[in-house]
């Protein structure tokens, strides 16, 4: 699943590198300005910089893509007046857009930065982890109530396995387990 993130995350990288680049040479159409090769470049770089600072600071702060209604390109006008259903259509066909626009350049950063966490998850392929795996869990299942995750001392990174692949239960606030 991480190399499908990865992927997506280069392709959103691209597509946000070309709008920026097309966008510049449009905007230097319009103006009769004539850059370099290199600088049209270092512009699009900088806006890809920017854009992968603003999307680490949102996986950071443990946000993803936004909903439109969430976002501040959402007015939420009342139509009940045909004035306001008007302003309401206008409104959307240039917020539509930039929403659309805002959310492919995020996932770029978002989902290089999702296959990453993905990566760092994985179980590592070790000689007989697998069974101690089964035997802890064995032991868990036998129990068959909630008792204490401390009776597993230096065991805690098998059981941290355990609990990750959601063959045991874990209570954080009460720091016990039980098996399924």
């Amino acid at each position: 699943m991480s190399v499908l993130n990865f992927g997506f995350g280069v392709i959103a990288y691209g597509l946000a590198g070309l709008f920026f680049y097309f966008a510049l040479r449009m905007v230097a159409r319009q103006f009769d300005l004539e850059w370099s090769g290199a600088v049209e470049w270092g512009v699009v770089l900088v806006g890809l910089l920017g854009l992968t600072i603003s999307g680490w600071r949102k996986w950071l702060k443990g946000e993803g893509h936004d909903e439109y209604a969430e976002t501040d390109l959402y007015f939420g006008l009342s139509t009940e007046t045909s004035g306001a259903y008007v302003v309401e259509h206008y409104a959307t066909r240039v917020t539509g857009p930039a929403y659309f626009l805002s959310q492919l350049f995020l996932a770029g950063p978002l989902q290089l930065l999702k296959g990453w966490a993905r990566l760092r998850r994985l179980i590592p392929r070790e000689a007989g982890l697998e069974g101690k795996l089964e035997a802890l869990r064995r032991e868990i299942e036998a129990r068959g109530k909630w008792h204490s995750a401390s009776e597993y001392s230096g065991r805690e990174r098998e059981l941290a396995y355990l609990v990750r692949m959601g063959l045991v239960d874990f209570s954080p606030r009460k720091g016990s387990v039980r098996g399924r």
